[in-house]
C-alpha cells in the first residue's frame, strides 16, 4: 500500500485506546525509512506526540527524520523546518526557534513565512513581522493563514482600522478562515488586552459591513479565551437573516449564561428569539434538543406539523425512550391528518412503518426527506450501515436548502471525522448543555 495510505491507518489506529506509543514509534519510523520523500507519516506521527504535550519527542521525530533524508534542502525539508521551528516556538525557544527557521525562508514556503513571522512577533519584532507576513500575502493571496499573520502584527500594534481592511479586501478567505483562523488569533491577541482594545478592533470589523456569521466566530473566540461578557456584548450587537439571527442569539445565550446562569440567560433568549420553525431548525442542528420545549409554547396545530417532527427528531437523538414528552408528541400526531410531517413524526416514534413512509415519497425531491427519516431512525436502532446508506441517499439528491439534508449531511460528516469504524461510532448526536 502507498506510503501514505499506510500512516493515515496508523494514525487512526493510535486514535483507539490501548495503542503502544513504541508500537506506533516503531512503524513510524519504518515508513519514514520506506519513503524519505514522503511527510505524511512524520506529519501524523508528530501530531499523535503533540496531542500528548509530547513536544520533545515530537522534536526527536523531526531531527529523525531529517537525518534519514539527508541534506536535500528542498520544499518537503522546509517543511519539516517550519514543523520544528513551531514546536520550539511552543516551548517559548524563540531565538532557537528563529535561528531555526531563518535558512528556510530562500524557499519562500508559505507555512515558512508564517512562522517566521509568527516568531518576530512572539518577539515584539513587528516592523520584521509584518514584512514578511504581507511577502506572504503578496506571495499566496488565497492562503488565509497568512492574513492571520498580517492582522495580528496590526492588532498587536494597535491599528484595528487596518486589521479590519486588510481582512475585508480578503475576498478569498472561506468559512474556515473567519471561522478559526483569523478568528483564532482575535480571540488570541485580545484575551491579554483590554476590554476597551477589544471593542475598537471588533468596532472596527462592524464598519467593513463583514458578514454577521463571520464576525460572531470572533466574539465566540472572545469566549473561548474567558470573557464571556464582552463575547455577550459582541453577539448581540449582531444581525443577520433571521436563521443568522437566530444562531447568533443563541451563541450569545451560550456566553450569557456562563455569566449569569441558565435562568437569566433563558428569560433573555426568550426576549430576543423569534418563534418559530426557523428558529427551532437552528435549535436542532446546533444540538439544543431541551430548547425546542422550553422556548417555544405547543401553538395552533396547523402550523406546529413540521415543529413537532424536529422535537421527535431531537428525542430520537437524546435516546430517552420512556421520555414522558414522547406520548405527547405521539398524541399530537394522532389527532393530525396523516400524511406530510405527521406522517415522518410518527415513523420516528415507532407508529408509522416503513411502507406508510415510503407512501410520501411522491417525487424524486422527496428524496431528501424521506432519506434522512430512514436514516435516523436506523441509527437510534443501531443498525449503522442501513443508517449511512439511507442518509448518504438523502444527501446525493443535493437539495441543500432543505433542513432534513443538512442533518444527513452533518452526520454522516460527523462519523467521517470520528476515524472510527462505523460500527464503533457513536451514531447520534450527543445532546447540547
Amino acid at each position: 500500500a502507498p506510503v501514505d495510505h499506510r500512516s493515515r491507518a496508523l494514525h487512526a489506529l493510535g486514535r483507539m485506546e490501548n495503542t503502544e506509543a513504541s508500537f506506533l514509534r516503531a512503524r513510524y519510523f519504518e515508513l519514514m525509512q520506506a519513503q524519505p520523500e514522503s511527510i505524511r507519516p512524520l506529519r501524523d506521527w508528530v501530531s499523535w506526540l503533540e496531542e500528548r504535550g509530547d513536544l520533545e519527542g515530537s522534536r526527536e521525530a523531526v531531527r529523525k527524520w531529517l537525518e534519514i533524508r539527508g541534506g536535500k534542502h528542498d520544499l518537503t525539508w522546509a517543511a519539516a523546518v517550519e514543523m520544528d521551528a513551531g514546536l520550539l516556538e511552543k516551548q517559548g525557544k524563540l531565538r532557537a526557534a528563529w535561528e531555526t527557521i531563518r535558512p528556510a525562508l530562500q524557499t519562500g514556503k508559505s507555512n515558512v513565512l508564517e512562522r517566521a513571522a509568527s516568531i518576530l512577533t512572539a518577539q515584539e519584532k513587528f516592523d520584521e513581522a509584518l514584512d514578511l507576513a504581507r511577502q506572504n500575502v503578496a506571495r499566496y493571496p488565497e492562503g488565509e493563514e497568512g492574513y492571520a499573520a498580517v492582522v495580528r502584527v496590526l492588532w498587536r500594534l494597535n491599528q484595528p482600522a487596518e486589521a479590519a481592511e486588510t481582512l475585508a479586501r480578503s475576498h478569498k478567505l472561506n468559512e474556515g478562515a473567519w471561522s478559526h483562523t483569523s478568528a483564532g488569533v482575535f480571540g488570541e491577541v485580545f484575551s491579554a488586552r483590554s476590554s476597551e482594545d477589544a471593542e475598537r478592533a471588533f468596532d472596527a470589523l462592524l464598519e467593513k459591513h463583514l458578514p454577521p456569521l463571520d464576525l460572531a466566530n470572533f466574539a465566540k473566540q472572545i469566549g473561548k479565551k474567558g470573557n464571556r461578557e464582552l463575547a455577550f456584548r459582541f453577539l448581540s450587537r449582531l444581525q443577520g437573516t433571521p436563521p443568522e439571527t437566530a444562531a447568533i442569539r443563541l451563541w450569545a445565550y451560550d456566553e450569557l449564561k456562563e455569566v449569569q446562569g441558565a435562568e437569566k440567560a433563558l428569560s433573555w433568549l426568550r426576549t430576543t428569539f423569534t418563534p418559530g420553525v426557523q428558529s427551532g431548525v437552528v435549535l436542532f442542528q446546533n444540538q439544543r434538543y431541551d430548547l425546542l420545549w422550553e422556548m417555544f409554547a405547543s401553538g395552533g396545530p396547523q402550523k406546529d406539523d413540521s415543529m413537532q417532527l424536529i422535537r421527535a427528531a431531537a428525542l430520537l437523538h437524546t435516546g430517552k425512550e420512556t421520555d414522558p414528552r414522547r406520548e405527547q408528541l405521539i398524541s399530537y400526531f394522532e389527532s393530525r391528518p396523516r400524511t406530510g410531517f405527521v406522517v415522518y413524526g410518527l415513523y420516528l416514534l415507532g407508529k408509522a412503518d416503513r411502507k406508510e413512509l415510503l407512501a410520501e415519497f411522491k417525487e424524486s425531491n422527496y428524496a431528501t426527506n424521506v432519506g434522512w427519516a430512514l436514516g435516523l431512525k436506523a441509527a437510534s436502532e443501531g443498525h449503522a450501515e442501513e443508517a449511512s446508506d439511507w442518509l448518504q441517499v438523502s444527501v446525493e439528491t443535493g437539495l441543500n436548502k432543505v433542513p432534513p439534508h443538512a442533518w444527513a449531511h452533518e452526520m454522516l460528516l460527523r462519523w467521517r471525522q470520528a476515524e472510527k469504524l462505523l460500527a464503533d461510532v457513536d451514531l447520534l448526536a450527543t445532546p447540547q448543555p
